[in-house]
């Protein structure tokens, strides 16, 4: 079950994906820099800390792995295309305290500490573009965001299915960044475009 249910998170990552790359390119929206910039970098720290979380399993790191590629992509793709929002005071506060956590999360030597740490930074990501669309200066599209949301609970289920005693850390990430800030993202999304 753990495979079909990993398999099913990667369909549903790609199809994210592929759906976000083409409303940046044709349907005009704007991603948040500080979201995006966050989330780059952070999932990829999250990816060597989450392997050892996961007891070095390949299967359940492909889906951080193919998330911090794309993240990484889009954000430099909406870079050079200019399709980013402009950055406000919220941005750079979040940026700031995603730094603290990080220099916090650098000092720990402790692998499954510094995945929590990151998970919170990877929550604080999500704010930004959060506020933006709520305030209306972000455009967003609701799909790509309950694709992303519907990856992390089919994660969750591989999870659950493989589980391993004391494994409970290895749900943060697909609880914290998966369902809470994707999913977040998708709810705010969906209240701003009925509540016009």
């Amino acid at each position: 079950m753990k495979t079909i249910f990993l398999v099913l998170a990667n369909l549903f990552l790609f199809s994210t994906v592929v759906l976000y790359f083409w409303n940046v390119a044709v349907a005009g929206v704007t991603p948040n820099p500080t979201t995006f910039l966050i989330r780059a970098i952070v999932a990829t720290m999250n990816c060597f800390s989450y392997f050892t979380v996961v007891n070095k399993d390949y299967l359940l790191l492909s889906v951080a792995l193919v998330s911090t590629f794309s993240l990484t992509v889009m954000f430099l793709y909406a870079l050079v295309r200019g399709r980013l929002t402009k950055l406000r005071t919220v941005d750079v506060v979040c940026a700031i305290a995603a730094l603290i956590i990080g220099v916090i999360w650098k000092s720990t030597g402790n692998a499954v500490l510094a995945n929590l740490l990151l998970q919170a930074i990877m929550l604080l990501a999500f704010y930004p573009a959060i506020s933006g669309v709520l305030a209306g200066i972000a455009k967003e599209k609701t799909l790509p965001w309950v694709l992303a949301t519907l990856c992390y609970v089919c994660m969750i289920l591989a999870i659950i299915t493989d589980w391993h005693a004391g494994a409970w850390y290895s749900l943060v990430h697909p609880v914290v960044s998966g369902i809470c800030g994707n999913g977040g993202l998708a709810f705010a999304i969906w209240w701003k475009n009925t509540n016009k």
